[in-house]
């Protein structure tokens, strides 16, 4: 229960699991050593190829990675809230996520996302602030994504299915990538409040 309003979610770990068991034909193994500067042809669109997963495999938490032990799925947000009703007055905010070790072709595939879970519409009188609503939207976020933090402060072990067949246990590092939405969404989440006067209250 956030102020008052009920909050679903999910485990975190459940859903990664579920995501890595029905993806493992696709799961590309993101390692330290590749060279951003010359792909393996037709995965040079793919965001493992970038500067940013060099500069993470350089920071203290990830730069112990050993390949035989640990795998390495850096973590997509996505969200966009929608109407449940004919008339669009009741939205419902789900926050899902994936991962960017799917190569693109498969992640844009509704059977490569796992929701964390909902954000509700809040039940708020005229009299409140538009930052109450702010606070209530971080609020519910904050509550949604812990099961995604403590896994990042302790990586979970999966069981992960390589393409060979086998089956091995790996220590999952979790890095979060990329949070997708539509402009009123990350407006909300970076605390842009909306005004028609010509300028921006942050």
């Amino acid at each position: 229960v956030v102020h008052k309003q009920e909050v679903f979610r999910f485990r975190f770990h459940d859903m990664l699991q579920d995501l890595v068991n029905s993806s493992s034909q696709h799961l590309q193994d993101i390692s330290p050593d590749y060279d951003d500067n010359n792909p393996p042809h037709g995965t040079e669109p793919e965001l493992w190829n970038t500067r940013w997963m060099r500069k993470t495999f350089n920071m203290p938490q990830y730069n112990d990675f050993d390949p035989n032990r640990d795998i390495m799925l850096p973590v997509l947000l996505y969200m966009d809230k929608t109407g449940t009703d004919v008339n669009q007055r009741y939205s419902l905010e789900p926050i899902l996520f994936s991962l960017a070790a799917i190569p693109r072709g498969h992640r844009e595939s509704r059977h490569s996302w796992r929701h964390l879970g909902f954000v509700p519409e809040k039940q708020c009188n005229a009299e409140e602030e538009t930052t109450s609503s702010m606070q209530f939207y971080h609020d519910c976020l904050s509550f949604l994504l812990d099961g995604l933090k403590e896994a990042q402060k302790q990586p979970p072990t999966l069981m992960v299915k390589f393409k060979n067949g086998q089956v091995e246990r790996r220590r999952a590092l979790l890095p979060l990538m990329v949070m997708m939405g539509d402009q009123l969404s990350q407006d909300t989440l970076c605390g842009r409040l909306k005004s028609n006067a010509g300028g921006a209250g942050r």
